[in-house]
C-alpha cells in the first residue's frame, strides 16, 4: 500500500536501511533526560504492540531515577487485549 497523503510516508514506506535511525536503550534515555534536567520522560504518538516493553523498562528506570512518565496518543490500528495494559506492571510507573 503506497498512500502519498500519509503523515510519515517517508520511513512508512522506505526500506529499513534507507530510513536514518539509531539505538536508544532506556538506560540511556534516562541518562541523556538526567543531563538536560528534564523533569519527565514523555511517549507520544506510539504503536503500543510495537513500544510496549520499550515504554515499561523505560518507565520502571525513569521512576526509579525520580522521573515522572508521561503517556500520549498511544493509538492502535489493530485489536489487542486490554490485559496487557491495564496491569499493575504498566501503572505502577
Amino acid at each position: 500500500m503506497q498512500c502519498k497523503f500519509c503523515q510519515n510516508w517517508e520511513i512508512s514506506q522506505a526500506f529499513p536501511e534507507d530510513v536514518y535511525s539509531y539505538d536508544v536503550p532506556p538506560e540511556l534515555v534516562i541518562k541523556k533526560a538526567k543531563e538536560n534536567g528534564a523533569h519527565s520522560v514523555a511517549y507520544t504518538y506510539v504503536e503500543p504492540t510495537i513500544f510496549y516493553e520499550y515504554m515499561i523498562d523505560t518507565g520502571a528506570l525513569a521512576k526509579k531515577a525520580g522521573l515522572l512518565n508521561v503517556t500520549h496518543s498511544m493509538v492502535s490500528s489493530i485489536r489487542i487485549p486490554l490485559q496487557p495494559v491495564q496491569g499493575p506492571r504498566c501503572c505502577k510507573y
